[in-house]
């Protein structure tokens, strides 16, 4: 059995891979607390990753799964970096009152 050319899996034009998928993507970034502008900003980071790793995709599993992978995964980096900004700038307020 051969295996099947992972581009014929996904769809050509990158809005209808868009238009077909953002919705359940978006609900997956607010679901998670993020909101307006940080969640469009994940938005473009999920799906310019998921072109940009397109031929990585084999077919093993659904397209739509495959997505919420990458998503959860941009998702988890994002909050990490929230994370990282909130703990750095609560050091800058802390040394700003002599701490």
């Amino acid at each position: 059995m051969s295996k099947v050319n992972p581009s014929e899996l996904l769809p050509l034009d990158e809005g209808s891979f868009y238009d077909q998928y953002s919705q359940a993507v978006y609900g997956l970034i607010l679901k998670n607390g993020v909101v307006e502008p940080k969640a469009s900003d994940i938005m473009v980071d999920i799906f310019t990753t998921a072109h940009k790793q397109r031929h990585l995709y084999t077919g093993d599993y659904k397209v739509f799964s495959w997505l919420l992978r990458i998503a959860v995964k941009e998702l988890a980096k994002h909050v990490e970096l929230e994370k990282i900004i909130k703990s750095q700038e609560k050091g800058l307020n802390l040394k700003r009152l002599g701490y």
